[in-house]
């Protein structure tokens, strides 16, 4: 395989989350372009790994006769009106949620939170967020729960901003006592799945759970809730596989050495730095950096193509079946507020979307209600994930 050796550099602001005991830190840098991807009729290789992280593509079913309305002078937390068959709920959500919410389901995009923005690298994961979750205190509390699993020991309380203080939104608490014995059971559970290798990654996302409102409006609330859906990715023909890497290899070194040909080192000289490209040394100083930086962005373009092509995605049943009866439970007590923010996008983004396809008019005049509302805390979304 062709060897490029590129530097990325990240330009961080001075705001940032601490998480642990301030040891690691998530600054708010210059952000990625928000992640636009749509739902999949199952999950493929691509969209997993592109996503990486939180989806939520579910609509409501439900035989009701919905509407709903946007009642400013109500409370912060009760200004949702939701009127199903005659009958009107305030549901407690307050407007920190519901804004980012409705404009989410709002779009046809389905991924909230990536760490595998275009810009990551081997030390840093690049955070990306659907655009109506970007710079907003539940795009932090859905990229908690992505992150949640990479390292529980150290992701399950809620962020510091700059070690200072925690951010709450209406309606949370930071009041609770996290259970030593729970929080240690998940920790083990994980660093025994990690070390058999029984996944490659996680999809946070209400896939096959069903919302419904069949036996009145609190089904709803009460219903299904989200859940990790655990994958590994497998290649389908090796030798096609392998046959294509050889060839783009070759491709590329061609098309290299056309290019750089007068940067190629010969007779061992060596003036400054170099990198190799197949078997060949170049000269990489300021006139050579843009163009084999355009060569590199080019194979790795094409290499993925290569490998969304060849890979297919198996479940892991065992983890899978094995989160879903139990081992979610205990994460909703480590961290009640991550999970009932999620909780809340998945099944508001579900009647959302279900209020648009089959009450079109209500909703073009809920979203006239909210598109001007400011919601707080006002904070900038963390763009980087250290590795490791």
């Amino acid at each position: 395989m062709i060897l490029l050796i590129l530097c990325n550099s990240y330009l961080h602001s001075q705001e940032y989350f601490s998480f642990g005991d301030n040891s690691t830190k998530l600054y708010a840098g210059i952000p990625s372009a928000p992640i636009k991807i749509r739902a999949t009729p199952k999950f493929t290789y691509r969209f997993a790994s592109k996503v990486g992280g939180v989806s939520f593509e579910q609509t409501l079913t439900s035989s009701m006769k919905i509407s709903i309305d946007y009642i400013e002078d109500n409370p912060d937390d009760y200004r949702l009106e939701v009127i199903a068959n005659g009958i009107r709920y305030n549901p407690n959500i307050a407007d920190w949620q519901l804004i980012p919410i409705t404009k989410f389901a709002n779009t046809d995009h389905v991924a909230a939170v990536s760490l595998f923005g275009p810009n990551g690298n081997e030390y840093l994961f690049d955070i990306v967020y659907h655009e109506a979750f970007q710079n907003t205190l539940l795009g932090l509390r859905l990229l908690q729960a992505d992150m949640m699993l990479l390292n529980i020991d150290e992701f399950h309380k809620l962020p510091m901003y700059e070690n200072k203080y925690t951010i709450l939104g209406k309606s949370e608490n930071n009041d609770y006592k996290v259970d030593e014995e729970i929080l240690a059971a998940v920790s083990q559970l994980m660093y025994t799945l990690q070390v058999e290798m029984m996944y490659d990654s996680w999809i946070y996302s209400d896939k096959n759970q069903l919302i419904t409102t069949e036996s009145g409006f609190q089904d709803l609330l009460s219903g299904d809730k989200p859940n990790y859906y655990f994958w590994k990715a497998k290649i389908k023909d090796e030798n096609s596989y392998t046959n294509s890497i050889d060839s783009l290899d070759i491709s590329f070194t061609k098309k290299a050495s056309t290019k750089l040909s007068k940067y190629k080192v010969v007779n061992n000289e060596f003036i400054g730095d170099t990198i190799m490209i197949g078997n060949s040394a170049y000269h990489y100083n300021a006139s050579s950096m843009q163009l084999i930086e355009k060569i590199s962005r080019n194979y790795e373009d094409e290499l993925k193509k290569i490998t969304d092509n060849n890979s297919i995605i198996i479940d892991c049943v065992e983890v899978n079946e094995l989160f879903k009866s139990s081992v979610y439970q205990l994460l909703e007590k480590i961290n009640p507020m991550v999970y009932k923010a999620a909780d809340n996008t998945m099944k508001f983004s579900a009647l959302f979307r279900y209020i648009k396809r089959n009450n079109p008019e209500n909703w073009a005049k809920f979203i006239t209600k909210i598109e001007n509302v400011e919601i707080s805390p006002k904070i900038k979304t963390p763009t980087s994930l250290p590795k490791g």
